[in-house]
């Protein structure tokens, strides 16, 4: 269900936001905004690509494009792939070394 994969996520990493089918912000997220160093929330329908830099954005954008993997690998490969992205994105938020 998506209330069990959401509490996955939010002990695998710093914030879950979630987004709408144009990737906008659908909820609040504090820990998001925290993250960014916001002083407040961020609003509502805000674009998530608007809040990372274009190559990120363009990278996320061809990973959401590519065709699913078969379902015998999907298992494997769905929780490798975010994996390896969480780990990127923490790494750049916080800087090399801080982990």
């Amino acid at each position: 269900s998506l209330h069990l994969v959401e509490q996955i996520m939010s002990r695998m990493c710093d914030a879950v936001p979630r987004l709408d089918a144009d990737l906008r912000l659908a909820h609040p997220c504090p820990s998001l905004s925290s993250l960014l160093l916001r002083d407040g929330p961020l609003a509502l329908g805000v674009k998530f690509t608007d809040l990372m830099s274009s190559e990120d954005a363009g990278r996320l954008c061809a990973c959401l494009v590519r065709t699913p993997p078969r379902l015998s690998e999907a298992g494997h490969a769905g929780i490798h792939s975010a994996g390896v992205h969480a780990c990127k994105l923490c790494q750049q938020a916080s800087g090399p070394g801080d982990h």
